[in-house]
């Protein structure tokens, strides 16, 4: 992906870009290096949420932005959902809402909002994990 990434960027002309290869709980990235970071549907993989959030902080600017998509867990699950070879490993590292958006603001983020929120189409399609997986867009910035 990273290879797909610099690709891209090389053939739109883009010098304002940088994609590495590393662990979200440890970025290979200086601190305070980046305007923006972006995520998408990537933190809910991490077993350690706010570590992954911290790191984000760590390497923003002073006002920098963070702009994550992901999905959040909205209930308990059946056993059959828990035990799915697609949806069993993910929903072993799935946050609710609130305790993801906790852990954005527990990395010292500020003024941390939802700007989109819809069910996830994959889950709703699946009657074990209907009304119980949402999408959600979060902006917050390094104060």
């Amino acid at each position: 992906m990273v290879a797909t990434a610099t690709d891209t960027a090389a053939k739109g002309n883009y010098t304002n870009v940088l994609f590495k290869v590393g662990q979200m709980d440890r970025l290979p990235l200086a601190s305070g290096l980046a305007d923006v970071a972006i995520s998408n549907c990537v933190i809910n993989h991490a077993a350690d949420k706010s570590a992954a959030f911290r790191e984000l902080f760590r390497c923003l600017k002073a006002h920098g932005r963070m702009m994550v998509t992901d999905l959040v867990a909205e209930g308990p699950f059946v056993q059959a959902a828990l035990d799915d070879k697609v949806w069993g490993e993910w929903l072993a590292h799935a946050s609710g809402k609130r305790e993801y958006l906790e852990a954005i603001q527990a990395a010292e983020f500020t003024d941390v909002a939802v700007v989109v929120e819809t069910q996830f189409p994959m889950a709703e399609a699946d009657e074990r994990l209907r009304g119980k997986i949402a999408s959600i867009a979060v902006r917050a910035y390094k104060g």
